[in-house]
């Protein structure tokens, strides 16, 4: 289960808003929003930027259980190419 509490708390200690974030993005803040709120999840390329722009791992937005599905998807994608 996606834990959006992370993702909100991470954002504060930055010291930065939704919107600033979003901007970033190019999305709305409201987006966003949904993402904090877990009404929506960010697809594994939005985690990736996630990291960049928070300055963060994975490890401190998604819950082990989703890392590993990610980093399983990763994998297969890698061996297809």
């Amino acid at each position: 289960m996606y834990q959006p509490e992370k993702l909100k708390a991470r954002r504060k200690e930055l010291k930065l808003t939704q919107k600033e974030i979003a901007e970033q993005f190019g999305i709305s803040f409201q987006a966003y929003s949904a993402w904090e709120r877990g009404v929506k999840e960010p697809s594994e390329e939005k985690v990736r930027q996630l990291e960049e722009i928070l300055k963060s791992t994975k490890k401190a937005i998604l819950p082990k259980s989703k890392l590993s599905v990610s980093i399983i998807a990763s994998l297969i994608r890698e061996k297809r190419r």
